[in-house]
């Protein structure tokens, strides 16, 4: 039996779950590959070469991105750039743009239908494994070469896809609003491939995205709810996130709730946590036996939701107040986009501050007293290791906490650092509070995701 992971090379998330899952299931009899498209990012590439995984990329030049250079500012707009931007002239541009990269998109997705062709062809998968089926470059080729030849799509969640989020980074984008004719009557046409907050809509693709990947017949049915176009199965982490799910108006109907192969490592490193906690004390911190607060770093930045000054700035505020707390350490662990390089500054003149440069969240998260995040899909794991969960809800992204009972909830930055004083001071209370709750709707943490997940690929290639 052979499976493929195909998924964009740029985005590093996805790799964290799928390379430890590779690994997993060659020590099953299970051959792997993993398929990526033309541009992968440096970090994947060392990865999956550290780990001697076996893959395919359109290019194997990896790419460095400049930086533009910085617009030359001038004092005040002639005459002709306002003649420019004037309406309707602005528009026409905005169309014409918008054309030359509808024909630029269907020249790339036929181009990655042959890459796509090629690499089922050398390698003959059963069975195809996703982090989405609305995700774009290689993937829409390899959801249709899949379909056309009765090749099995699972859509492994990763991480929490929540909508929010999604309708949140397309805020303000005209090339996603009714505020172009084109989106009107594609709004009209494909209801699914819209949503709204109540006031203002959005599209999950610019319009002539949209139209590509119509054309050769890949647009998803519904892209806003991933695993709901085009999985035969989707895998889910928790009671939670099937939940979410039904919330969002899906069915459900090709979904099974497996738990997640990170949390099989998690469960791994909970039982030996005493152990691994001195060892992490010993490497970051001296040997000193305070109590550990793991604090998930803020991907501000590199998912896009505030510009790197901006992000900087609030991840300041939050360090200053964390550094104060003489009677905890703090190691940070960084989200798989990020760079230590980037980061580091903020280690300066802090010896209880410290940044885990090579161990996971999953390494460090079990040997915590507390752990912090401005995102909710961690916070389960936080539950399951009887650590408690600090959800920092200064940043307006949407989630919902109700069904993490157990979980701190703090709303107001101003009062962060009187907030951790008195969590950190109240601590056996706090953990006191945990060993009561049910978690009936957490992941499966019994050390056999990787189990499931297989007997699941099993079934459908039958």
């Amino acid at each position: 039996m052979k499976v493929a992971f195909v998924c964009s090379g740029a985005n590093s998330t996805p790799f964290a779950e799928f390379i430890p899952l590779s690994k997993y299931l060659n020590a099953e009899n299970v051959e792997t590959t993993f398929l990526l498209d033309d541009n992968p990012s440096l970090n994947v590439i060392e990865s999956l070469e550290k780990e001697k995984r076996k893959f395919y990329c359109d290019n194997q030049k990896i790419k460095t991105v400049k930086s533009s250079p910085t617009a030359k500012q001038e004092d005040s707009p002639s005459k002709l750039s306002v003649l420019k931007n004037t309406f309707p002239l602005n528009i026409l541009k905005r169309y014409l743009a918008g054309t030359k990269n509808y024909l630029v998109a269907i020249k790339k997705l036929k181009h990655y239908e042959q890459v796509a062709k090629d690499f089922f062809l050398t390698e003959k998968p059963d069975c195809l494994i996703l982090y989405g089926d609305r995700n774009l470059n290689i993937v829409p080729a390899a959801i249709k070469y899949a379909k056309e030849n009765n090749i099995p799509i699972v859509v492994l969640q990763a991480a929490a896809a929540v909508k929010t989020i999604l309708f949140h980074a397309r805020q303000g984008s005209i090339e996603n609003s009714t505020s172009l004719l084109v989106n009107k009557i594609l709004k009209k046409k494909f209801p699914q491939q819209w949503a709204s907050d109540g006031k203002v809509s959005y599209s999950f693709y610019t319009w002539h995205l949209t139209l590509a990947l119509l054309k050769l017949k890949m647009l998803p049915k519904n892209p806003w709810i991933d695993g709901d176009s085009w999985a035969d199965k989707h895998l889910l982490i928790s009671k939670q996130d099937l939940l979410a799910k039904k919330k969002e108006g899906s069915l459900c109907d090709n979904t099974s709730i497996v738990g997640q192969y990170s949390h099989d490592l998690l469960h791994n490193k909970y039982v030996n946590r005493v152990k691994t906690k001195k060892e992490l004390s010993d490497k970051y911190f001296n040997g000193s036996e305070k109590q550990l607060i793991i604090f998930a770093f803020p991907q501000f930045w590199e998912h896009n939701l505030l510009k790197k000054e901006e992000a900087y700035k609030e991840i300041t505020i939050l360090v200053d107040s964390l550094t104060k707390l003489s009677n905890c350490n703090i190691l940070v662990s960084l989200h798989p986009k990020m760079r230590y390089d980037n980061y580091k500054i903020f280690e300066k003149n802090s010896p209880n501050f410290k940044i885990a440069q090579e161990e996971r969240l999953s390494n460090i998260l079990p040997t915590g007293a507390i752990f912090l995040s401005i995102f909710e899909s961690t916070i389960s794991w936080a539950l399951l290791c009887n650590v408690v969960p600090v959800y920092l809800n200064f940043y307006g992204y949407g989630y919902s906490l109700d069904r993490d009972s157990g979980c701190i909830v703090l709303d107001d930055k101003n009062e962060f650092e009187n907030s951790m004083k008195e969590i950190t001071t109240n601590l056996e209370d706090y953990k006191n509070k945990l060993t009561s709750l049910g978690k009936d709707t957490l992941p499966p943490f019994d050390g056999k995701s990787g189990e499931r997940i297989l007997n699941e690929i099993k079934a459908l290639i039958k």
